[in-house]
């Protein structure tokens, strides 16, 4: 049992990286998310106490990675005092339980349009274009006895301006409408 979380705001310099971590992690997204949103969420930290290496990172290693090369000084900090078992079964079960997950892709297709704009995200146009493909099936592709189906019209248009005028005036008839970048 790892009993209370502390948290504190700890030098990037003092964090050290699992030392056995086999997650290889998207460096590079995290740093956008990190330039976009800051840091939403502490990394969890071991106080060595039962391993002797102190300030190591159970979860959270490629936001410390991200976080030195975008020159961060600071980041906030969980820390759990647990033996090198427990510590391996973090590390584990934090990384595991990501890969189980799944999603309901026409929810995130829409969640993703909704958005002005993918910064942030970890996805790029590409992947909103197949997954609104892969979600919207085309006419005559529906198995029967399909409830659910979707009818859409996508609209090419100059510029973003020319966008949010459409999209308000269709909004303003009563129409369903959500913007879509590439």
């Amino acid at each position: 049992m790892i009993g209370e979380l502390a948290f504190e705001q700890r030098p990037v310099a003092e964090l050290r990286t699992y030392h056995r971590n086999p997650r290889q992690g998207d460096v590079a997204a995290i740093r956008q998310s990190l330039r976009v949103h800051g840091q939403y969420k502490p990394v969890v930290v071991n106080r060595g106490t039962y391993t002797g290496r102190p300030s190591e990172v159970l979860a959270g290693n490629h936001t410390v990675l991200a976080a030195r090369e975008e020159g961060w000084t600071t980041l906030w900090v969980g820390w759990v005092d647990v033996d090198d078992d427990q510590a391996a079964r973090i590390v584990l079960v934090d990384n595991r339980t990501a890969d189980r997950a799944e999603y309901d892709d026409r929810l995130l297709a829409e969640l993703l349009a909704d958005l002005p704009d993918l910064d942030g995200t970890g996805y790029d146009p590409g992947d909103l274009d197949k997954l609104i493909k892969d979600v919207l099936p085309e006419p005559g592709d529906a198995e029967p006895g399909d409830l659910q189906q979707s009818f859409g019209v996508v609209v090419e248009c100059r510029d973003e301006t020319q966008q949010a005028e459409l999209l308000e005036r269709l909004a303003g008839e009563g129409w369903p409408v959500r913007a879509l970048m590439r």
